[in-house]
């Protein structure tokens, strides 16, 4: 190996971090990597020797990877790509998922805050409930939910096909 391929090598592998490394490895400032990647300075005696001896490590290292890489069939590649493309799109529908719960949380969070406003005045009061207020809660729930229905006319659903929450509520309160 030459010094032009050591210093070409040197320039096209070495990082930031790496330059630090590398100085450190051979017992120079980053200063002195830096101006010899430029050109700047050309490395002498000992610290050549210690340059050419890294360069020829790297370079056998790139060799010894693409040997490796031709070595592996292109079929296996193809499918190494395959499963990678499929486990991206799983990852993007999970995060579709995770995004529409965490809309459908920020709704029921809503409703139960104006459940709660709702129902604090007969808490702060003691009313009674069970003795006939119960329509009452009913009634403003279904409010809720016609409020409710005129948004989503407005804005899409975040689940498709789901009964309406009205439904839901008159079942559960006939029981």
């Amino acid at each position: 190996m030459d010094l032009p391929r050591a210093l070409s090598l040197l320039r096209d592998t070495v990082s930031t971090s790496s330059q630090v490394r590398l100085a450190r490895r051979i017992g120079v400032s980053n200063g002195t990597v830096s101006r010899w990647i430029k050109g700047d300075v050309t490395p002498t005696g000992e610290k050549l020797e210690q340059l050419m001896a890294w360069a020829a490590g790297v370079e056998e290292t790139q060799h010894e990877r693409a040997q490796a890489a031709a070595a592996i069939p292109a079929a296996v590649v193809l499918k190494a790509r395959q499963i990678q493309s499929e486990t991206h799109r799983d990852l993007a529908r999970i995060y579709g998922y995770a995004e529409s719960i965490a809309d459908l949380a920020d709704q029921v969070s809503s409703k139960q805050r104006g459940l709660l406003e709702m129902l604090k005045p007969w808490v702060d009061t003691e009313t009674d409930v069970r003795a006939g207020k119960i329509e009452g809660v009913l009634a403003a729930l279904e409010r809720m939910d016609a409020m409710d229905a005129a948004e989503s006319d407005a804005t899409p659903s975040a689940m498709p096909g789901a009964p309406p929450t009205v439904a839901r509520r008159k079942k559960k309160s006939a029981g």
